[in-house]
Parts: C-alpha cells; sequence; structure tokens
C-alpha cells in the first residue's frame, strides 16, 4: 500500500511539473502549429524583380503591412486563389493583392492588412482550399475575404470523378496521426516536433535558394508541354468540375457569412484566348492528364488555348450568375488584364505589371466594400 501511495505521490507531482513547465513554455517561447518560411528566391526573369524575399507564417499565410497584434482599428484582408495569387515570383508588396491593399489604403484613408495564402498542392483547386482557409479565418478573423480562382479547376483530370461529400472527406483527412494531435494539444512538444520539421525542411527548401531555380523550371515545363500531343477536347459528362467550382464558391460564401465577414469572388485572370501570338504561346504549360495509369511525365495532352479559354468563359459566366442569385460581390479578370507576355509570366502567374493591373481592376469593388465596413 505503501508503494502505491509514493508511486501515485510520483504520478502527481510529475504531473504538475509538466503541466507548470507548459505553462512557463507557452508564455515565454509561443509557436504556431507549423513552422514557417523565409527565402530569397533569385531568378533572372524578364518582367519581376530578380531579388524576391518570399516567406509565410506558421500557417502558410504571406503577409503585407501586417499587425500580428489583434484588435485595433485596421481592416483585414485575407486572398485565396491560385498561381497569380499564391505567386513565387513576387514579394508581397509587389503581388496585386499587396498593391490592392496600398491603394486602397491611400484612397480610402483606411490603414489595410492584407493576407494571401502561400503555394499549397492543392492551391490551384477552389474546394480544397475552403479546408485550409477555414483554419486561416479563424485564427485572423479577417473583415474581407476575396477568392481568385478558375483555370486550375477547369483542368481536372481526363476520369475525373466528383463527389458531393468531397469537402467532408478533406476535412476528414486534416489531423495526420496520433503524433501531430498530441503536438497539437501541447505546446511543449509542438516546440519539440517544429524544431525536428524545420531542420527536414531547411534541407527541402535548398533547391529553391539556387540562382534562376524557378527560371529554369519554367524553361523545362515549357519544353516538355511543347513535346506532348495535343488534346481535341476535353471531355465533359455529369462529373462536370463545374460543380465543383460553384460548391467551392458556395462553401467560401458559407465560411464568409459564419465568421461574419464580406466575400469578394474573382475571375482568375489568365493568358488563354482565342488568338495568342507567338511570344505569348511560348508560356503555355497546361498538360491534361488522365489519372489512370498514374498521372506523369509522358502521360499528357497539351490543351489547345481557345479550349482553355471557352472552359474559363463559361466557369466564369456560371459563377457570375451563383454571385448574383446569392448577393455576393463578383468580379471577373479574365479577358480584363491584356493578354500579352508584359502582363503574364506564364498561363496564369503574372508580371510586376500584370499584378498592378489587378490591383486596379479590384479597387472599385475592394474600395466599395472598405467604405462600407
Amino acid at each position: 500500500m505503501k508503494y502505491i501511495k509514493l508511486v501515485f505521490l510520483g504520478g502527481c507531482i510529475g504531473g504538475f511539473i509538466f503541466l507548470l513547465l507548459e505553462v512557463i513554455v507557452r508564455i515565454f517561447f509561443p509557436v504556431p502549429m507549423e513552422p514557417g518560411v523565409a527565402l530569397t528566391l533569385n531568378n533572372e526573369i524578364p518582367g519581376i524583380r530578380s531579388n524576391v524575399r518570399y516567406s509565410f507564417d506558421g500557417y502558410r499565410l504571406r503577409k503585407a503591412n501586417w499587425d500580428d497584434g489583434q484588435g485595433g482599428n485596421s481592416i483585414r484582408i485575407l486572398c485565396f486563389g491560385g498561381n497569380a495569387t499564391t505567386t513565387v515570383f513576387q514579394k508581397s508588396e509587389d503581388a496585386w493583392w499587396g498593391k490592392l491593399a496600398e491603394r486602397t489604403s491611400n484612397e480610402t484613408g483606411k490603414n489595410i492588412e492584407v493576407g494571401a495564402m502561400a503555394k499549397t498542392s492543392t492551391g490551384q483547386f477552389i474546394l480544397p482550399s475552403v479546408v485550409n482557409a477555414e483554419k486561416i479565418v479563424e485564427k485572423y478573423e479577417p473583415d474581407l475575404i476575396v477568392c481568385c480562382y478558375g483555370f486550375g479547376d477547369t483542368l481536372h483530370y481526363k476520369d475525373y470523378v466528383y463527389n458531393r461529400d468531397k469537402i467532408n472527406a478533406l476535412r476528414k483527412g486534416a489531423p495526420r496521426g496520433l503524433k501531430y494531435s498530441l503536438a497539437k494539444i501541447s505546446h511543449m512538444m509542438r516546440l519539440i516536433r517544429n524544431k525536428k520539421t524545420r531542420r527536414h525542411l531547411k534541407e527541402a527548401w535548398k533547391p529553391l535558394n539556387a540562382p534562376n531555380y524557378h527560371r529554369d523550371l519554367l524553361f523545362h515545363d515549357r519544353l516538355y508541354y511543347q513535346s506532348c500531343p495535343e488534346l481535341e477536347y476535353i471531355k465533359r459528362d455529369e462529373h462536370d468540375p463545374l460543380n465543383e467550382f460553384i460548391d467551392g464558391i458556395k462553401a467560401f460564401s458559407e465560411l464568409a457569412t459564419k465568421n461574419g465577414c464580406r466575400l469578394l469572388i474573382v475571375g482568375e485572370p489568365s493568358i488563354h484566348s482565342q488568338n495568342l501570338g507567338k511570344e505569348e504561346l511560348s508560356l503555355m504549360t497546361s498538360v491534361y492528364y488522365p489519372t489512370k495509369p498514374v498521372p506523369g511525365k509522358g502521360s499528357g495532352h497539351r490543351v489547345r488555348p481557345e479550349t482553355i479559354a471557352l472552359e474559363l468563359k463559361r466557369f466564369h459566366a456560371a459563377a457570375s450568375d451563383y454571385c448574383e442569385q446569392n448577393e455576393i460581390e463578383w468580379v471577373n479578370l479574365h479577358g480584363m488584364i491584356p493578354q500579352t507576355i508584359e502582363y503574364f509570366l506564364g498561363e496564369t502567374d503574372v508580371t510586376d505589371v500584370g499584378a498592378s493591373e489587378i490591383a486596379d481592376k479590384l479597387m472599385p469593388a475592394v474600395t466599395n466594400i472598405v467604405n462600407g465596413l
């Protein structure tokens, strides 16, 4: 009995010490759920700066004019989107959302804090982005959400199947195992876990620091695109990805309503049009993959620019109708940005001039929303 009491007492003392250390670490060593990143990217690509400071926080959020303290009189805007938004080619101040925040602040006299989702493997698709957005919106409590999608959603696989319950399946897959869950519960375990993760990511990020990493990547992607056979058409049936696109807008609308903020849906700009010059055609990298066999190099088909242009027109027309019916702010940028090599680095990646043009086109809608807050 005596030994049982000693074991019990030892357990209580150990538990108390652990809780005390947990509190001390939580107060003096704050740490996000994931480690962030800070890189200096050096790419000699016409239309953008050669040295770009690229960083995001533990929630994969890039920021401009951002105060990490809660409250204050600032208007906070969070942006989610495809390549035009998650760009690795521009620092925050040069991206369209950074320029938009600065110009809106000058126009309205209000301090604008802006953040945008950093590049992810699923970031070009609207519905998977909602799952990431839910965590970020809850954390940062924005006044306005801006969503800029379209291009990636048109290029789903040839044997693509859409399940209406897809978003719930994505939510269920968010926690990654017992270690991840324990790290989320315990601040000390999170601190240890992030230290190990940061060491791993430091090695993974090394190639990105190499001079002209992204320039060479663009070059090789374009060569591969030109080597692929041309696809005659994109098959559309009852599993039309347009359904997923509209469900994505609906999910973002519900997220904005739940968190008491405004929503602006933007049709993603793209260089695709019916008639492109030789220089503009050289920017193409759209490859349409089947899911069986496993997609990869050598299994893709080149998609005609006019085919993508027609798909974008169809998607954005449906988005416009949905937004009008549900009183959601909508601005279509496709075709509104000059579709030339001066404004685009790739199919949806924009130059610094292109980013400035996007900011100008969105200014009226955003200024109107900000003045009404």
